[in-house]
Protein backbone atom coordinates (compact mmCIF):
# COMPACT_ATOMS: atom_id res chain seq x y z
CA UNK A 1 0.00 0.00 0.00
CA UNK A 2 1.40 3.29 -0.94
CA UNK A 3 1.87 6.35 2.14
CA UNK A 4 -0.54 8.27 2.36
CA UNK A 5 0.66 11.34 0.51
CA UNK A 6 1.23 9.00 -2.74
CA UNK A 7 -2.15 7.91 -1.93
CA UNK A 8 -3.93 10.99 -1.78
CA UNK A 9 -2.66 12.33 -5.09
CA UNK A 10 -3.25 9.01 -6.78
CA UNK A 11 -6.86 9.31 -5.91
CA UNK A 12 -6.82 13.27 -6.79
CA UNK A 13 -5.63 11.80 -10.53
CA UNK A 14 -8.28 9.10 -10.71
CA UNK A 15 -11.00 11.72 -9.61
CA UNK A 16 -10.00 14.22 -12.49
CA UNK A 17 -9.12 11.61 -14.98
CA UNK A 18 -13.12 11.09 -15.17
CA UNK A 19 -13.69 14.58 -15.09
CA UNK A 20 -14.86 15.13 -11.33
CA UNK A 21 -17.58 12.90 -12.20
CA UNK A 22 -17.04 10.42 -9.40
CA UNK A 23 -16.43 10.86 -5.66
CA UNK A 24 -13.35 9.99 -3.51
CA UNK A 25 -14.95 6.65 -2.04
CA UNK A 26 -14.94 5.29 -5.85
CA UNK A 27 -11.52 6.81 -6.90
CA UNK A 28 -10.50 4.80 -4.00
CA UNK A 29 -12.50 1.51 -4.95
CA UNK A 30 -10.83 1.87 -8.84
CA UNK A 31 -7.60 2.16 -7.46
CA UNK A 32 -8.17 -0.87 -5.03
CA UNK A 33 -9.39 -2.69 -8.24
CA UNK A 34 -6.26 -2.20 -10.39
CA UNK A 35 -3.90 -3.33 -7.71
CA UNK A 36 -6.16 -6.25 -7.42
CA UNK A 37 -7.63 -5.34 -3.44
CA UNK A 38 -10.94 -5.63 -3.77
CA UNK A 39 -13.12 -8.76 -2.99
CA UNK A 40 -15.57 -10.11 -5.87
CA UNK A 41 -18.49 -7.66 -3.60
CA UNK A 42 -16.86 -4.68 -3.52
CA UNK A 43 -16.13 -5.27 -7.75
CA UNK A 44 -19.51 -5.70 -7.90
CA UNK A 45 -20.69 -2.34 -5.98
CA UNK A 46 -17.88 -0.40 -8.43
CA UNK A 47 -19.70 -1.84 -11.62
CA UNK A 48 -23.06 -0.49 -9.96
CA UNK A 49 -21.93 3.14 -9.69
CA UNK A 50 -19.79 3.36 -12.80
CA UNK A 51 -22.43 2.32 -14.65
CA UNK A 52 -24.47 5.62 -13.38
CA UNK A 53 -21.70 7.38 -14.33
CA UNK A 54 -22.29 6.24 -18.21
CA UNK A 55 -25.57 7.65 -18.76
CA UNK A 56 -24.84 11.36 -19.94
CA UNK A 57 -28.22 12.68 -19.87
CA UNK A 58 -31.78 12.14 -17.75
CA UNK A 59 -35.28 13.68 -18.06
CA UNK A 60 -37.34 15.15 -15.27
CA UNK A 61 -39.74 17.18 -13.91
CA UNK A 62 -38.83 19.32 -10.50
CA UNK A 63 -41.19 18.63 -7.82
CA UNK A 64 -39.82 20.85 -5.79
CA UNK A 65 -37.43 23.55 -5.07
CA UNK A 66 -36.38 24.12 -1.51
CA UNK A 67 -35.43 27.31 0.24
CA UNK A 68 -32.23 27.96 0.45
CA UNK A 69 -30.90 27.04 4.45
CA UNK A 70 -27.98 27.11 6.41
CA UNK A 71 -25.96 24.25 7.96
CA UNK A 72 -22.77 24.37 9.76
CA UNK A 73 -19.62 23.05 8.53
CA UNK A 74 -17.06 20.97 10.18
CA UNK A 75 -14.90 23.77 10.47
CA UNK A 76 -17.30 25.84 12.92
CA UNK A 77 -18.43 28.47 9.74
CA UNK A 78 -21.67 28.21 8.45
CA UNK A 79 -22.26 27.42 4.83
CA UNK A 80 -25.56 27.22 2.65
CA UNK A 81 -27.33 24.65 0.85
CA UNK A 82 -30.20 24.61 -1.75
CA UNK A 83 -32.40 21.35 -2.81
CA UNK A 84 -34.27 20.36 -5.52
CA UNK A 85 -36.62 17.32 -6.00
CA UNK A 86 -36.85 15.72 -9.11
CA UNK A 87 -39.21 12.97 -10.57
CA UNK A 88 -36.62 11.47 -12.74
CA UNK A 89 -38.84 9.57 -16.31
CA UNK A 90 -37.90 6.19 -15.15
CA UNK A 91 -40.20 6.65 -12.25
CA UNK A 92 -37.57 7.46 -9.18
CA UNK A 93 -37.60 10.15 -7.34
CA UNK A 94 -33.82 12.38 -6.59
CA UNK A 95 -32.53 15.68 -4.81
CA UNK A 96 -29.84 17.62 -6.24
CA UNK A 97 -28.29 19.71 -3.58
CA UNK A 98 -26.03 22.26 -4.27
CA UNK A 99 -23.78 23.79 -1.78
CA UNK A 100 -22.23 27.31 -1.06
CA UNK A 101 -20.64 28.98 -3.95
CA UNK A 102 -22.99 26.64 -6.18
CA UNK A 103 -25.83 28.03 -4.69
CA UNK A 104 -25.11 31.26 -5.91
CA UNK A 105 -25.08 29.81 -9.54
CA UNK A 106 -28.68 28.39 -9.15
CA UNK A 107 -31.19 30.06 -11.18
CA UNK A 108 -34.04 29.90 -8.82
CA UNK A 109 -36.10 32.20 -10.60
CA UNK A 110 -36.82 30.07 -13.52
CA UNK A 111 -36.43 26.88 -11.24
CA UNK A 112 -39.87 26.24 -10.59
CA UNK A 113 -42.31 22.86 -9.61
CA UNK A 114 -43.79 21.54 -12.62
CA UNK A 115 -40.72 22.65 -15.43
CA UNK A 116 -39.17 19.38 -17.60
CA UNK A 117 -35.67 19.17 -16.82
CA UNK A 118 -32.57 17.45 -18.54
CA UNK A 119 -29.86 16.70 -16.24
CA UNK A 120 -26.50 16.12 -17.87
CA UNK A 121 -23.00 15.23 -17.18
CA UNK A 122 -23.93 14.53 -13.79
CA UNK A 123 -23.09 11.78 -10.63
CA UNK A 124 -26.51 9.76 -9.56
CA UNK A 125 -25.33 7.79 -6.20
CA UNK A 126 -27.52 6.11 -3.65
CA UNK A 127 -27.45 7.30 -0.63
CA UNK A 128 -29.11 7.14 2.78
CA UNK A 129 -31.20 10.28 2.20
CA UNK A 130 -32.50 8.49 -1.56
CA UNK A 131 -31.25 8.87 -4.82
CA UNK A 132 -28.92 12.08 -4.94
CA UNK A 133 -27.31 13.85 -8.14
CA UNK A 134 -24.40 15.73 -7.94
CA UNK A 135 -23.22 17.85 -11.14
CA UNK A 136 -19.28 16.92 -10.19
CA UNK A 137 -17.47 19.41 -12.51
CA UNK A 138 -19.53 19.89 -15.98
CA UNK A 139 -22.84 19.08 -14.64
CA UNK A 140 -25.59 20.91 -15.36
CA UNK A 141 -29.26 21.18 -15.22
CA UNK A 142 -31.56 22.78 -17.78
CA UNK A 143 -35.15 23.66 -17.89
CA UNK A 144 -36.52 22.27 -21.27
CA UNK A 145 -37.29 25.57 -22.78
CA UNK A 146 -33.51 25.97 -23.17
CA UNK A 147 -33.07 28.14 -19.56
CA UNK A 148 -29.85 26.93 -17.49
CA UNK A 149 -30.41 26.55 -14.14
CA UNK A 150 -27.04 25.50 -13.42
CA UNK A 151 -24.85 26.89 -13.89
CA UNK A 152 -25.90 30.43 -14.39
CA UNK A 153 -24.89 32.09 -17.43
CA UNK A 154 -23.80 35.53 -16.12
CA UNK A 155 -24.27 38.30 -18.29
Amino acid sequence: MPDTTTREKQVERKIEDFGGLIDEQTAKMLLDYEQGLLSEERIEKLKSKLDKLVKSSEEGLILEVEPVRGYNKKDGSRGRLLGIRIALSDGREAKMVFWDKQVDDVDTDSARPGEKVTITNCNFTENRYGLSINTGKGGSLRVTNGVVLFPRIRK
